[in-house]
């Protein structure tokens, strides 16, 4: 891929094809880092994350559609 997390290499490559054609892609690195790819789709934003808790917790990413006449598009998010 050409990319690289600090002090890392890219160790799997998870793909996932979503309903509507578009692809989410999780990519893991032997850091423990984890980037997250959604190949084919529109202006997203992130509208929610919870990173809060200790290692046993779960880690949450929401992106919405920035389309226009959402709540994203007119920064009311």
């Amino acid at each position: 891929m050409g990319f690289f997390v600090v002090g890392g290499e890219q160790r799997d490559e998870y793909p996932v094809t979503l309903r509507d054609g578009r692809t989410l892609k999780i990519v893991t690195y032997d850091t423990g880092a984890v980037r997250i790819y959604l190949h084919g789709g529109a202006l997203y934003v992130l509208s929610e994350v919870s990173l809060k808790g200790d290692r046993t917790d779960n880690v949450m990413i929401e992106l919405s559609p920035g389309g226009q006449g959402s709540a994203a598009y007119s920064n009311k998010v």
